[in-house]
């Protein structure tokens, strides 16, 4: 009795998995698989605010992965990343701005002052029962208006 067996690669060996590419060869390799970042998906991950396990989570990689992909030296999907973030940070930016100074909401002034503006305020309330209120722009005081003293 003799038995035949097809030792030809099978087709699933050679697949994509949701634009992921997994090179695996008939021939058993050790080590990890090879993984290709997906360049293109890199600003749209920034703008998204993604962090480095959320983009690991959607690859289905380790965080490792992404992580070595952001400290490489002159890493593409690593720019391409900030330049998404910054593009969403500075949509936000002018949007705070805008209502802020539209609909007069004095929180939004006051929130985009001290961080757009290096603007900073602490109280204090000394022993007679007083409230002293120190106003400061990168850490300088600011003098209070001549029109706003009683």
């Amino acid at each position: 009795m003799t038995l035949k067996c097809d030792l030809a690669a099978p087709a699933f060996l050679n697949m994509k998995i949701k634009d992921r590419k997994i090179k695996i060869s008939s021939e058993r390799k050790r080590g990890r698989q090879s993984f290709e970042m997906p360049i293109d998906a890199a600003e749209s991950f920034g703008k998204m605010g993604f962090t480095q396990k959320d983009i690991a989570d959607f690859l289905r990689v380790n965080v490792k992965t992404i992580n070595r992909e952001f400290t490489k030296e002159n890493s593409e999907f690593r720019e391409l990343y900030n330049k998404g973030r910054a593009i969403t940070a500075r949509s936000l930016r002018m949007k705070l701005l805008h209502r802020a100074i539209k609909e007069d909401r004095d929180q939004l002034l006051i929130f985009a002052l001290k961080n757009f503006c290096g603007m900073s305020d602490k109280m204090e309330l000394d022993n007679n029962g007083e409230i002293h209120v120190h106003v400061t722009m990168d850490g300088k005081p600011i003098k209070e208006p001549a029109w706003l003293k009683n």
